[in-house]
């Protein structure tokens, strides 16, 4: 179960990143087109 929790929230943590990495990157975008 603990092990379970861990692998979610390691799952979540790298859609967040990839998710902030993305919206960096169109910031970026937009800021210098």
């Amino acid at each position: 179960m603990v092990l379970n929790m861990y692998n979610k929230n390691k799952k979540s943590r790298e859609c967040v990143l990839t998710f902030g990495f993305f919206g960096f990157s169109n910031q970026k975008m937009a800021l210098f087109p």
